[in-house]
């Protein structure tokens, strides 16, 4: 089947489920990010759930403010936008859920888990996440109701070190590439290009909108000489390494250098 399942799980695909008073079980995939931006790595991931788990409904949540960053710069409309444009051809079962937006604060996993979970009180509820969550998500908040009301699903990548669980999870078959958000905004802060790890649409989105730092960078490019320009890019490359150096924000630093 080319999924592998640790725990006691019993997987049943879809329309061979158990019968409940509901009718036949439904299989749902739960996957959340700020998508700031969308990169091979989210498509990568998703794309390989979908096709192992061939679920019902795919409930796709973009994050208003995660518990573990900072609120995103760039509006929430325009995440989801983008994830639309590159996550949306994946599957006409995908709900672009706007759950998160709605509550307009910090949401907890939990929290999105136990309002799907309310959506569909029978259904197999599979919680997509990337490949460094699986050695924290114990020690996510009420990680407990996750585990009871979820089976955590995750792809996995080249040299990750895996630590053995004692709550049900499920690894996808393959390897997925190792892509950052964080260091894409930054390489496109500090370059002014557009790294090859973007998918074309969202590629094309930030393009024409001019996001993540691309506008001062045309301004610079049309008003600077060429090396003085390159003398600002190198600027802002060594500001990085100092941010990460000392443990300051490489963004702010960076932002500030060009």
């Amino acid at each position: 089947m080319g999924i592998f399942f640790y725990g006691e799980i019993t997987f049943r695909r879809r329309g061979t489920g158990r019968l409940s008073a509901e009718g036949l079980i439904m299989n749902v995939l739960i996957y959340g990010g700020s998508f700031d931006p969308v990169h091979k790595g989210h498509y990568a991931l998703l794309k390989a759930a979908i096709k192992q788990l061939n679920p019902d409904k795919v409930h796709l949540f973009t994050a208003y403010q995660s518990p573990f960053k900072e609120k995103p710069q760039t509006p929430f409309e325009v995440r989801l936008q983008m994830a639309r444009a590159v996550l949306g051809p994946l599957s006409p079962n995908i709900i672009f859920d706007d759950f998160e937006q709605r509550a307009a604060r910090v949401t907890y996993t939990w929290e999105t888990v136990e309002y799907v979970r309310s959506l569909y009180p029978h259904a197999k509820i599979y919680l997509l996440v990337g490949t460094d969550c699986l050695n924290d998500i114990h020690r996510w908040k009420n990680a407990p109701y996750l585990f009871e009301n979820s089976i955590i699903t995750a792809g996995t990548r080249k040299g990750f070190n895996f630590e053995t669980k004692d709550f049900n999870y499920l690894l996808l078959e393959g390897t997925f590439p190792l892509v950052s958000s964080t260091q894409l905004r930054l390489a496109i802060l500090c370059n002014g290009l557009l790294p090859t790890n973007l998918p074309p649409a969202a590629a094309q989105m930030i393009e024409q909108n001019l996001m993540y730092g691309l506008k001062m960078h045309k301004w610079l490019q049309a008003n600077l000489r060429p090396n003085r320009y390159l003398h600002v890019k190198l600027v802002a490359q060594a500001a990085v390494e100092l941010a990460r150096l000392y443990g300051a924000n490489a963004e702010k630093l960076a932002l500030a250098a060009v």
